[in-house]
């Protein structure tokens, strides 16, 4: 699965969905450094209710990697993104993971 999401994403890199997929089976894989690049690419590319998922991936890939500061700062761009979107938009429990992830 991994060389077709590879082959996708490269053939496709102006989407996000490739780069979210790919970083979730490497992620998944327990390759959260495989992971990064693939999930900052689809956190650029994403918007709206998708980039609250995104950007979830890429703080628990962030935590994992050791780099707390930047998934409180990932975290933080949750929270921003669901205080944007309409409440029906919101990925349930977005909010919940969200706030405990930074502690509150």
């Amino acid at each position: 699965l991994e060389p077709d999401l590879v082959a996708l994403a490269e053939a496709l890199p102006d989407e996000y969905d490739p780069h979210y997929r790919l970083a979730w089976l490497r992620s998944s894989m327990g390759q959260p450094q495989a992971a990064l690049a693939p999930a900052q690419r689809a956190a650029a590319l994403s918007y709206g209710p998708r980039k609250v998922r995104v950007l979830m991936l890429l703080a628990r890939i962030q935590g994992e990697l050791g780099d707390p500061a930047a998934a409180h700062a990932t975290w933080r761009a949750v929270q921003a993104t669901l205080a944007r979107l309409n409440p029906h938009e919101r990925p349930p429990g977005a909010a919940t993971t969200a706030r405990a992830a930074l502690g509150g």
